[in-house]
C-alpha cells in the first residue's frame, strides 16, 4: 500500500504513454516472470547448468587485456574500522573533493574488496577454475567489469584502466591525459574533476541474458548495485569520500572506456577522493 500524504499528490508528475520515460514501465513488464514464461526460463537455466561448454564459459566470466601495460597491486587491507562503523559513516559526497591524490595501497584495497577474487574451485575441464568474488552475482555469472579512471593516485599515471580480477592488477587500456574526456561524459564536472579515481562499472549483459533470458538485465543491474555497496564500504573504511553517480552520457563513457562490444554497456560511475577534514558530511 502506497502511503498518501494529505495535500500532496503524484498527479502533476504522471507520465504520458508517449513520454520517453514510459519505456521504463515497458521494460519492467517485459521482464516479469509469469506462469506463461516460467517454463522457458526454467528450461534455459537447466540447460546452461548441465552443458559443460556453458559451465566453461561461466568459469571464464572475466575480461583481460593481455597486451596492455600492467600495474601489479598490493594485497591491501581495509584497516581496523568495523563493518558497523563503516555503515554508519558512509556518506555520499556533496560538492567536490579536495583534489588530493590517493595512494596505490588505497586504490588496491578498494578494488580488492569491491570486486576482487576471494577463492577459486576447479571447473569440470581442467586447468580452468571458477573464480568467486567479494560481490555477489546472480548465478555466479559476474557480468560487471570495473574500469578505474585514474586522475590522481600515487604511483599510477593518469589513464583509463581495467581491473584484472584474477591477477589483482591494473591493465592500462587508454593513456592520459583523459580528464577533459571524462568531464565531457558527465554534467557533474566538479565532482568528477576533483576526484582521485572514478570507477566505471560496465555490464557484459550477455553473461546474464544467456542464462536468465528476459530476466538477465535486471540481474545485471542488481549485481551492479551490490558492487556499489562494496565500493562505498571499502572506500569509507579507508577514510575516503565517495559518491555513486548515475548522471552520465552513456555513449561518451563507452568511448572513454573503449567498449567496442554492444553487449557491454556502462551502468554506473563511482567517484572517490579526499575530503576536507571539516567538511559537512550529510547523508
Amino acid at each position: 500500500m502506497v502511503e498518501r500524504i494529505p495535500g500532496l499528490s503524484f498527479a502533476p508528475f504522471e507520465l504520458m504513454e508517449d513520454d520517453d520515460h514510459f519505456e521504463a514501465e515497458t521494460f519492467h513488464e517485459a521482464s516479469k516472470v509469469t506462469r506463461r514464461n516460467r517454463g522457458a526460463l526454467q528450461r534455459q537455466t537447466d540447460r546452461i547448468v548441465r552443458d559443460a561448454r556453458a559451465v566453461l564459459l561461466m568459469a571464464r566470466a572475466f575480461k583481460q587485456y593481455p597486451d596492455a601495460p600492467r600495474i601489479e597491486l598490493p594485497a591491501s587491507g581495509l584497516g581496523s574500522m568495523t563493518l558497523a562503523e563503516a555503515v554508519r559513516r558512509r556518506r555520499s559526497q556533496l560538492g567536490g573533493f579536495t583534489g588530493e591524490p590517493i595512494s596505490l595501497d588505497e586504490l588496491a584495497a578498494i578494488l580488492r574488496f569491491a570486486g576482487g577474487a576471494v577463492c577459486s574451485i576447479p571447473a569440470r575441464s581442467e586447468p580452468d577454475r571458477i573464480w568467486y568474488r567479494t560481490a555477489p552475482s546472480a548465478g555466479g555469472l559476474y557480468p560487471i567489469e570495473i574500469y578505474p579512471i585514474v586522475l590522481r593516485a600515487d604511483g599510477v599515471a593518469e589513464a583509463v584502466y581495467h581491473y584484472d580480477v584474477r591477477g589483482h592488477a591494473l591493465e592500462r587500456i587508454r593513456g592520459g591525459p583523459i580528464r577533459d574526456d571524462l568531464l565531457a561524459a558527465t554534467p557533474y564536472a566538479e565532482l568528477c574533476g576533483s576526484s582521485a579515481v572514478v570507477f566505471a562499472l560496465a555490464g557484459v549483459i550477455a553473461r546474464s541474458v544467456a542464462k536468465y533470458l528476459f530476466r538477465g538485465y535486471r540481474f545485471a543491474s542488481y549485481d551492479a548495485g551490490a558492487m556499489l555497496t562494496n565500493l562505498y564500504l571499502a572506500a569509507t573504511a579507508r577514510g575516503l569520500g565517495t559518491c555513486a553517480l548515475g548522471g552520465f552520457f552513456d555513449d561518451r563513457v563507452a568511448r572513454l572506456l573503449r567498449l567496442d562490444d554492444p553487449d557491454e554497456q556502462p551502468l554506473m560511475l563511482f567517484t572517490v577522493g579526499r575530503t576536507a577534514k571539516d567538511a559537512d558530511a550529510r547523508p
